[in-house]
């Protein structure tokens, strides 16, 4: 579910259903099928648990998910900044894994009310949050690179073509934003309604870069991580505890590689990933001026205004045809 309110073919985005059937709608259609069905399937083993407090607990955090997106990508009317969008990524992300988290704690035993119940969700909710922080970072930044390169090879070619997806997906309520919001807040409008040209975009990011938000949202993601480890000095020190730890430590790191499965072979040993050469921030700088420069001698245009000409151009060619039909007669 989460995916296919993502998805956007030119930035590749998308989950395995969309590589799979090389279709976003169809991509889609399995997407949605596949989400229904583990929700189900959750259900059908909540309910098998025998135990009425843990079905209701993790019935809300299935319920917060949903509104977390909703708020996420419908346009927002409460107040903007960073403390917004860190309540939202709490919503979102970080009540399932506290939730989850709370109902392992009462499954062994522990009461609701107890310090270890209360523990426990406190570091799910601050785990689930550094790791959604750290993600969204790493995947508005993806983004804003990919077009940033787009915006790059326009001035060879002349021109390039965009459509406001494309333009709101790398920077448009990610934390970077928020937290540049709060400092600017002219960018607020960007951040609700989305940018109306490149210029606001590139204005935005210059801005992003001029107030160090970057920099602000990983101090973020770490204060939220060390919350998580402050919660486990309720436990004592064990192999599992340990092993909690080194969970936080995980979610912090900027690709969150050992967090993925498929980094692991068979035996369990991780397998770091190939990684592709990132730009240094005076790369990125002088990139950014390169493209200020094109949005100047307007070699960007909007998909809009590309489709309004050829609309137009259809509607000649529809009054031609009446009007030779009409000479026909």
């Amino acid at each position: 579910h989460d995916t296919v309110l993502e998805d956007y073919m030119a930035l590749e985005k998308g989950n395995a259903a969309h590589r799979m059937y090389s279709s976003s709608v169809a991509g889609n259609k399995v997407s949605i099928l596949a989400g229904d069905f583990l929700l189900a399937r959750a259900s059908v083993l909540l309910s098998s648990l025998r135990n009425t407090q843990v079905v209701e607990i993790m019935a809300g955090a299935l319920e917060a998910i949903m509104r977390g997106q909703m708020q996420l990508h419908r346009p927002m009317e409460q107040k903007l900044g960073l403390d917004s969008y860190v309540t939202n990524v709490e919503v979102r992300t970080g009540q399932l894994l506290g939730s989850g988290c709370q109902c392992a704690a009462l499954m062994a035993g522990y009461e609701s009310d107890s310090p270890e119940a209360k523990a426990a969700f406190e570091y799910g909710m601050n785990l689930g949050t550094t790791y959604q922080i750290v993600r969204d970072l790493q995947a508005t930044e993806e983004n804003y690179s990919k077009l940033l390169a787009k915006m790059q090879s326009a001035a060879d070619a002349g021109e390039a073509v965009y459509d406001p997806f494309e333009m709101n997906e790398p920077l448009q309520r990610a934390g970077a934003l928020m937290f540049a919001v709060d400092r600017h807040p002219q960018l607020a409008e960007s951040a609700r309604s989305g940018f109306k040209d490149l210029d606001s975009l590139i204005e935005a990011r210059e801005l992003i870069n001029e107030c160090k938000a970057v920099d602000g949202i990983k101090a973020v993601a770490a204060e939220r991580a060390e919350r998580a480890l402050k919660a486990l000095d309720v436990f004592e020190k064990s192999e599992a505890s340990e092993a909690l730890r080194t969970l936080a430590a995980y979610t912090l790191e900027p690709t969150q590689s050992r967090l993925q499965r498929v980094n692991y072979d068979a035996d369990g040993v991780f397998v770091a990933p190939a990684s592709p050469e990132g730009k240094s921030g005076t790369q990125l700088v002088e990139a950014l001026k390169d493209a200020k420069k094109g949005a100047k001698l307007n070699m960007f245009n909007m998909r809009e205004q590309v489709l309004d000409k050829m609309n137009r151009i259809g509607d000649k060619v529809q009054l031609a045809k009446e009007k030779l039909m009409g000479d026909q007669k």
